[in-house]
């Protein structure tokens, strides 16, 4: 018969009505177990979680009596069949002994790989927490350049902002309205004398009829009766121009334009590419000479870098030992991206063009890093012709193609001179990314091949035909503009030692029977009259930025271009930089004692 636990039932002796021990063991382990899982709570995928409850001794209670009535059992079956045990006795012996044998190795065999299991995690969680930790660091560390990005471009801000305001102090300060049509009269705070005319800019009054007179109570403009002067605007020194401009901001000026003397102001990164078009003579090399000079002296060689492709190598002299030399690495080697003649402008141009693949492969913060690379290319309509080799040229003119097109996103901007420039089949796509176009007196067709669009004033200049003035075209203007005064010639052999031009020399200066000089001497002779004229230079660059206010240490960065330190060129700068201030206040006591022996302002205000 069947058992209500799903067990078969023995026949049991109905005289002793005893069981078998081992069958009342089977029975009560099965009444056990059903017993379990009756009590076991099971829950289905779809029961929603109950609240949680704190566990209750019951089932604890519960065990234990469980337990207590299992050992009894056991207790029992062993008595009951206890000879029945002690047969099998051998036989369980030698079993166990086999488990212990099998088992103690596996025992240690496993606690090994366990072991070694730990290790191996551990090792990866601490080469995650190295990651992690890594990480965050480069995240601070990219917070941190950020937070000094923008700090240093808000100082920066701030400084172009004080030189805005510096500059329209120290023109309020210098400008005399002078009669009811808003024509002012700008002086010269030292010499009281009128040098430039803005406003209306009627012919009458004319500069030179206007005098000054100044007393305690102010300063008063009167009005001669003269011929008129021309009103248009002249030239502006270099030295004004880089007053002009703000630092650090990638600002250059061509210079004012010629009917009213309004300062031009050009972005290098909006304005991507710079041409110069003009004949030898009209300024050319001037204008670009200065456009670098401007870009070298207001920006930091960690904004902006170089590079000199100058074929004539005589421009490319001024800027060559400047620390904004751009440098490429070709292998092993660092190469400076200074060529100075037409195979080394070639080669140069290949690493250009490798260094804008580079910067392709950066990212946009990493992009943000990198300076700007300005590229000065001399006479780039010749090269096609200097270069002999037809894969080179091939070459180079992709080169000049694809630097032109792409160089803008990358950072990389070109400033080209040449005498012409046509439209060809391999330049064709470069002529037109050339967004600034300067031109010096060339002809309308020249212009109109080279792009230029306004053919009235390139007519007008072209029948002027003055040096320095060019017709400068960018988006959203076109004006002729008057160049700054920068004479290349003469710095590049005041700087080499060597004089410039073709002179005629007389048979009395080199006659065959004088006895030359010793080049010691005349080596010493030229380097002393060198070097007056370049502390002259200085004295009046020191002068002027003196009278707008400038400080000791912004000017000796301008005009020495040291940076303040412990080095040996800024304290020379210091020692130069006291001489001249020394001669400025000896002049100032000689100018101060002869005005108070000539005139005095009482008498003024009498006569008055």
């Amino acid at each position: 018969m069947v058992h209500p636990f799903g067990f078969i039932r023995e026949t049991v002796d109905p005289l002793s009505r005893r069981v078998r021990p081992r069958q009342a063991v089977c029975l009560w382990l099965a009444c056990v177990k059903r017993t379990m899982e009756n009590l076991r709570w099971t829950m289905d995928e779809h029961q929603e979680l109950e609240s949680y409850r704190p566990p209750s001794p019951v089932s604890g209670f519960l065990q234990i009596i469980l337990g207590v009535v299992f050992l009894l059992l056991v207790m029992v079956g062993l008595i009951a069949g206890w000879h029945t045990f002690l047969q099998a006795a051998p036989i369980l012996v030698q079993v166990l002994v086999i488990l212990v044998a099998i088992a103690a190795p596996a025992a240690i065999i496993g606690k090994g790989a366990k072991s070694v299991f730990l290790d191996v995690q551990h090792m990866r969680a601490a080469h995650l927490r190295v990651r992690m930790e890594a990480e965050r660091l480069q995240a601070m560390q990219d917070a941190r350049w950020r937070e000094n990005q923008r700090a240093e471009a808000e100082a920066d801000r701030l400084r172009a902002e004080a030189e805005r305001i510096r500059a329209e102090a120290e023109h309020m300060r210098i400008v005399v309205p002078f009669d009811d049509q808003g024509n002012a009269a700008l002086r010269n705070p030292s010499t009281w004398q009128v040098i430039q005319l803005h406003g209306n800019m009627r012919e009458y009054p004319a500069l030179n009829s206007l005098t000054f007179h100044q007393s305690s109570s102010g300063m008063k403009v009167t009005e001669e009766k003269a011929p008129a002067l021309d009103q248009r605007a002249s030239q502006p020194s270099q030295a004004w121009l880089l007053g002009q401009l703000p630092e650090n901001a990638l600002t250059i000026s061509p210079g004012v334009q010629a009917a009213t003397g309004k300062l031009v102001r050009v972005s290098i990164v909006d304005v991507p590419h710079f041409k110069i078009l003009g004949s030898t003579g009209f300024g050319k090399s001037c204008l670009a000479a200065a456009l670098l000079e401007q870009a070298t002296c207001l920006n930091r060689p960690q904004v902006f870098r170089l590079a000199l492709l100058d074929l004539e190598h005589k421009t490319s002299r001024l800027f060559e030992d400047l620390p904004h030399i751009a440098q490429v690495s070709v292998g092993k080697r660092l190469v400076q991206l200074v060529a100075t003649n037409a195979d080394e402008v070639v080669e140069h141009l290949g690493y250009l063009k490798k260094e804008l693949d580079r910067r392709a492969s950066l990212t946009e913060q990493e992009l943000c890093r990198e300076p700007i690379v300005f590229m000065y290319v001399e006479e780039l309509l010749s090269l096609q012709y200097e270069v002999v080799d037809p894969r080179q040229l091939k070459v180079m003119l992709a080169d000049v193609t694809v630097l032109s097109v792409r160089g803008r996103k990358y950072g990389m901007f070109l400033l080209a001179c040449m005498q012409t420039d046509y439209s060809t089949d391999e330049m064709k796509i470069a002529q037109k990314m050339f967004r600034f176009r300067a031109a010096a007196a060339i002809d309308q067709t020249a212009a109109r091949a080279a792009g230029f669009i306004n053919t009235e004033l390139i007519k007008q200049n072209f029948q002027q035909g003055l040096p320095g003035q060019f017709v400068i075209e960018y988006p959203s203007f076109s004006e002729i503009v008057l160049a700054p005064i920068y004479d290349v010639k003469h710095l590049v052999a005041q700087k080499t030692s060597v004089s410039h031009g073709f002179t005629a020399i007389s048979a009395d200066e080199t006659s065959p029977g004088l006895t030359l000089l010793k080049p010691s001497r005349n080596s010493s002779e030229t380097t002393l009259k060198t070097d007056e004229a370049a502390l002259q230079a200085r004295f009046q660059e020191v002068r002027h930025f003196q009278s707008m206010g400038w400080g000791k240490v912004a000017i000796i960065e301008k005009v020495w271009k040291v940076k303040a330190g412990a080095t040996q060129g800024y304290k020379s700068a210091c020692l130069d930089y006291d001489h001249i201030m020394a001669r400025l206040d000896q002049e100032e006591r000689e100018a101060s004692d002869a005005g108070s022996s000539v005139w005095n302002p009482q008498n003024s205000d009498q006569s008055s």
